[in-house]
């Protein structure tokens, strides 16, 4: 919504908008101001671009020629202002734009009529602006979702959202993945050892942090074959040197480099490497045992 916004912000308020409002006459509106109501006037009706927007123009990594982000293209939803307000509303539990909202919203497209009444008392939408918004959803989960993942607006999120599971065992904030991302793969691989540095307790590490600490360029990572041997391992057996000298390098506390040590302990399993997590991956992805 922000990308949108800044793109309605620097483009189509001083060039199109004018002409279609007569903005000319009410200087005190600035485009800051003016560019939420037009992102959902061109989201409900297609009020200012008809064919609707190509996001190819937001973001140079998405393909020319997609579109979607519209609900009301090719037919205008007329739903109010106000009401459109409500449903881009985070903070109101059934939008289509928080995590709970979502899956009453899809529950509703995919024909639950107790889900559709729910909406229906919360929104006061009409049957033909419902089917709209059903459809719109659809739309956006199959058909342009595949081509949004592709690029790179929502990659970096992909990013984010990785090292805040792996720093703290959460997305956005809630926890999602108790017994850690590797049980997603296999069930036997749940709960402890785990994969996260931020399980069970956050390290509260940064994202500018995490991002460091996994640069693939990066001459003291644990990512690096030949850090991992001089720093990380010596660190790993408690070496004070290797200790103060990642702590450094890092600016991380002690604490969370004791929180990154020990997981990398557990994963590998000093004391019996082929009965490490490590070991239990190399098995699962390659079919081949840590003496293979």
């Amino acid at each position: 919504l922000s990308v949108m916004a800044g793109y309605f912000a620097s483009y189509m308020f001083p060039f199109i908008v004018p002409g279609y409002l007569q903005i000319f006459m009410f200087p005190f509106i600035t485009p800051q101001l003016y560019a939420p109501i037009a992102f959902l006037e061109q989201w409900a009706n297609g009020t200012l671009v008809s064919g609707g927007i190509d996001l190819h123009l937001l973001d140079d990594d998405i393909p020319a020629g997609t579109y979607g982000i519209e609900a009301g293209i090719p037919v205008p939803t007329n739903i109010a202002l106000s009401k459109c307000r409500d449903l881009w509303n985070d903070s109101i539990t059934h939008t289509f734009v928080n995590d709970d909202g979502i899956m009453t919203w899809l529950g509703a497209a995919a024909g639950n009529t107790t889900l559709h009444t729910l909406l229906n008392t919360t929104f006061s939408l009409t049957v033909a602006q419902f089917t709209i918004l059903y459809g719109w959803l659809n739309n956006f989960i199959n058909n342009l979702s595949p081509v949004l993942v592709d690029a790179e607006i929502i990659s970096a999120l992909a990013t984010e959202t990785f090292y805040e599971q792996w720093a703290n065992g959460t997305i956005y904030g809630e926890v999602f993945l108790p017994d850690g991302f590797l049980g997603e793969f296999n069930s036997s691989y749940a709960g402890p050892p785990y994969f996260e540095v931020g399980l069970p307790t956050a390290s509260n590490l940064t994202l500018t942090e995490c991002l460091t600490l996994w640069d693939e360029t990066g001459l003291d990572t644990f990512i690096d074959r030949d850090s991992f041997t001089d720093h990380w391992l010596p660190a790993i057996e408690e070496d004070p040197t290797n200790l103060s000298y990642l702590e450094g390098a890092f600016s991380i506390s002690t604490s969370q480099l004791d929180a990154i040590i020990g997981t990398l302990y557990a994963l590998i399993n000093l004391t019996v490497p082929s009965t490490g997590r490590v070991a239990d991956l190399l098995e699962y992805e390659l079919d081949m045992s840590l003496t293979e």
